[in-house]
């Protein structure tokens, strides 16, 4: 009860009755229907009150009825409750609100760090996350942010564990991963980001899971949520997960859907570009200001067109790179150099850019552009370069991936050919009796001089949890049933 409505108790008399309200809440108490709440300081300055006003104590009578039906609390217990009732009411009106909410955003912080390679790093995100879920938050954004970011890191913990606890732990890991950016997916229907993480989850399951698997799906298949919510962002002037995001899904459009068109992305355009044509629309929205990012796109945009057969528009795109860094210069001299192979067989063109990357005989690009060279080599009937390229490549280990086992079977043969002094011949009858076309598109068929590397190098930009297993999503072949 306030100090007021005391007052008009100890203070009615006949002249001066209590108000109806306070009438009503005292025939209340009278019949046991109520109990009256009040302070101690409140109490004591209201029986003060009435002594300076009447210069006596209050009568007996009337503090006798005060005593007996009034609940006198301490003032600091009253406080508490106030304090209390306060800060409920505080957070059920700020909770959904971050910035408002100091605990929320704490929590937040803390979940959504840049994530890296560091085991101890990606523990302290996934328990961020888990203290926000496991929390009595309804805030969406705050559990679409924590079930996403959970799944990111517990994928990088579980790739830094030795082999042996890698192994143990895989499937129950997959799982996990998988589960938890479907629950994000719950707060969040229309985010692209989390639709590629799921597909991205089931080609880890058919690959890391199930390692000897050979087929996998087209990406405009696999993919196609994402695709389908990309295709109508704007533009990403930022390098973040969003960016990555769509790197990835640009590399396996040019990995898995070459010249194949779709017909599942509901869309009469994009359904008719083959996968070469998505992957440069969606490198397209990529318009970064940071320097290693904008070189990063213009070559994965160079790589489609160079797949698509848009050789000069490719060379001009891997030139400029050229002349303003040289992080990717062998990449790019070897890309330049296939171009020229590939646009009418100008070999004499391909062998300077090829032998140029081969006297670094520490470039991840030095086993393809000997073996290219080699090729290159023979086809201008230079055997003696082109067996020295060949023996060379050879000797040195390489992925044996399926693809790469036929192309290695076919440098022997060729190698082979030069060794038994065939080709040393005045007429070249025995080396050259498919005819320089029909060896030509044997060797296209085989993939020489169209090797595009998706691999990320040490130095370049990325996100770890994407690069998680990385070469994997692209030793797959499609499976003939979507071809």
């Amino acid at each position: 009860m306030s100090k007021k409505d005391l007052h008009e108790i100890i203070f009615a008399n006949q002249n001066n009755p209590p108000s109806e309200r306070i009438s009503n809440l005292l025939d209340d108490v009278d019949n046991g229907r109520a109990k009256i709440f009040t302070t101690s300081s409140i109490y004591n300055q209201s029986l003060r009150h009435y002594e300076n006003r009447y210069s006596e104590k209050i009568p007996l009578k009337i503090e006798d009825y005060l005593n007996r039906n009034i609940i006198i609390l301490p003032s600091i217990y009253w406080r508490l409750i106030g304090i209390s009732y306060f800060s409920i009411l505080l957070i059920i009106i700020i909770e959904p609100f971050f910035i408002l909410n100091p605990f929320l955003w704490s929590a937040k912080n803390k979940c959504d760090q840049v994530l890296t390679n560091e085991r101890k790093q990606s523990f302290n995100i996934m328990e961020s996350c888990e203290s926000i879920i496991n929390g009595f938050t309804k805030n969406k954004s705050a559990l679409y942010l924590a079930h996403k970011n959970i799944g990111r890191a517990s994928l990088i913990y579980w790739n830094d564990l030795n082999p042996s606890q890698k192994a143990e732990e895989r499937d129950k890991v997959i799982q996990e991963v998988q589960q938890s950016f479907k629950s994000a997916e719950n707060y969040n229907r229309k985010d692209p980001l989390v639709k590629l993480y799921i597909a991205l989850m089931d080609d880890f399951k058919d690959f890391v899971q199930t390692p000897d698997s050979l087929y996998c799906l087209p990406a405009s298949k696999r993919y196609e949520d994402a695709i389908n919510l990309y295709r109508d962002v704007d533009k990403i002037k930022t390098v973040g997960n969003d960016f990555f995001a769509l790197l990835k899904l640009g590399h396996l459009l040019v990995s898995r859907d070459a010249y194949n068109i779709s017909t599942n992305l509901k869309d009469e355009f994009w359904d008719n570009l083959n996968g070469y044509e998505k992957a440069i629309e969606l490198f397209n929205k990529l318009e970064v200001s940071d320097q290693n990012g904008k070189h990063t796109v213009l070559l994965s945009v160079a790589n489609a067109q160079l797949l698509n057969r848009d050789y000069e528009k490719a060379r001009n795109y891997l030139k400029e790179i050229l002349n303003n860094v040289d992080l990717y210069a062998d990449q790019i001299r070897y890309y330049i150099g296939n171009s020229y192979i590939l646009e009418n067989g100008q070999y004499d063109k391909a062998i300077p850019e090829y032998d140029k990357v081969t006297e670094n005989p520490d470039t991840k690009f030095h086993y393809y552009a000997l073996r290219d060279s080699g090729f290159a080599y023979y086809m201008t009937s230079n055997y003696k370069e082109a067996k020295d390229r060949l023996d060379r490549a050879l000797k040195l280990e390489v992925s044996k991936t399926p693809d790469e086992k036929e192309r290695r079977e076919l440098m022997e043969d060729y190698l082979e050919k030069i060794k038994n002094g065939q080709c040393d011949k005045n007429d070249n009858n025995s080396c050259n009796f498919q005819g320089r076309r029909s060896l030509r598109n044997e060797l296209l068929e085989a993939g020489i001089f169209q090797r595009i590397f998706t691999v990320h190098d040490k130095k370049r930009i990325t996100d770890p949890f994407i690069d998680v297993e990385h070469d994997k999503f692209y030793q797959c072949r499609n499976d003939p049933e979507f071809s």
